[in-house]
């Protein structure tokens, strides 16, 4: 959905999004990450992958790198880019709370003070925030709120901002996207 609502954005009515696949953690994505994206690049009308997963601990930035060097070793027949949300995906709705909160069983004066990609454990936060009895769930959740997302807000997150810069390398608005490309590359190795 988010995906979606970025190429409409983006004013790229050329491109259409494939059904999303559940990778796992991060741990799993190291292991199974070549096999994942030669598939991935077979598939039919596959014209680009973006990978989106969190990145609980660790570095986000440290590890897409070395990804994306294994993903350019692989000269895949489609551009690849990968963004590792800083701990966690819903840490992009803390910086949305103004769209969000009043929805879902969130009060609507919730407000988040502190450091939003800092924050360990979001999805245990917003249970917090909501009434005794409910939980935030992702499979519930996740999507509904993605749907209230402030685009503009949530680009005040680094992750999110990579997640933006990764979308308009893909589509070519904000770079070049070819044959065996895998972004992010290293300062200086970008075409």
């Amino acid at each position: 959905m988010l995906l979606r609502r970025m190429l409409e954005r983006m004013e790229r009515w050329d491109w259409s999004v494939g059904k999303a696949r559940k990778i796992g953690g991060i741990g799993k994505l190291r292991k199974e990450f070549d096999n994942l994206l030669q598939r991935l690049a077979t598939a039919p009308d596959c014209d680009a992958i973006l990978i989106l997963n969190d990145m609980d601990d660790g570095c986000p930035v440290t590890e897409a790198l070395a990804l994306a060097q294994r993903a350019r070793t692989l000269m895949l027949p489609c551009p690849v880019a990968l963004v590792l949300a800083h701990r966690e995906y819903e840490s992009w709705f803390l910086t949305s709370l103004p769209t969000i909160a009043g929805n879902y069983d969130l009060p609507a004066n919730l407000v988040y003070q502190g450091e939003i990609e800092g924050r360990r454990d979001v999805k245990g936060w917003l249970s917090d925030q909501m009434p005794p009895g409910k939980i935030y769930k992702e499979t519930i959740h996740q999507v509904r709120m993605t749907g209230l997302l402030d685009i503009d807000l949530a680009l005040s997150s680094r992750s999110f901002q990579r997640f933006y810069h990764a979308v308009e390398e893909l589509v070519g608005t904000g770079g070049v996207a070819e044959r065996g490309y895998a972004t992010p590359a290293p300062a200086g190795d970008h075409p």
